[in-house]
């Protein structure tokens, strides 16, 4: 599924949406289009293309300290689908959450403490510390901005060389 570029008023790219969701913006007139697909949607009269980025016409007030959430899909962004363990690429649906210090040894549910891994990694780490499991890190934990999520995203879309200069707003 094509995925759309939504920007605020000011330019600063907010997110990515489905280009259902970006398509019925345009139709309520709620957005500009800056960019196109090459993809066209037909209906039975009408053809449409397909927006590629879309700016809001009011502004949407995006408070600075909020942070990136911390879940599966921008986990595995931020750790560009490998397993930090033995480098293995996961999908969604083979990536586990490894809390590096486990929870119930005093580990957090942070960024700075969870990271991808494969399961066969989890599982041979278990509930240990990376010493007693025998186990390093390829990368350290650390927290992303949503820009930087944004950024990865669109490079695992393909679309990133496109996108670009959209970032350079943010």
């Amino acid at each position: 599924m094509r995925k759309v570029l939504l920007l605020n008023s000011n330019g600063e790219a907010l997110n990515f949406i489905p280009w259902t969701r970006a398509l019925n913006l345009v139709f309520k007139q709620r957005v500009q289009v800056y960019e196109y697909f090459e993809d066209e949607v037909r209906s039975q009269h009408t053809c449409h293309k397909v927006p590629a980025v879309i700016g809001l016409l009011s502004y949407v007030m995006v408070p600075r300290a909020s942070r990136v959430r911390l879940n599966r899909h921008n986990l595995l962004i931020r750790d560009k689908h490998s397993c930090q363990y033995c480098g293995k690429s996961v999908s969604d649906y083979s990536a586990t959450i490894d809390h590096v210090v486990p929870l119930s040894k005093g580990g957090l549910h942070t960024w700075k403490n969870v990271v991808a891994a494969c399961k066969p990694c989890n599982g041979k780490k278990a509930d240990r510390s990376l010493e007693a499991a025998n186990m390093t890190l390829r990368t350290q934990p650390w927290t992303p901005t949503r820009r930087l999520i944004l950024q990865e995203f669109a490079e695992q879309l393909g679309v990133l060389p496109r996108l670009q200069p959209y970032f350079a707003r943010t």
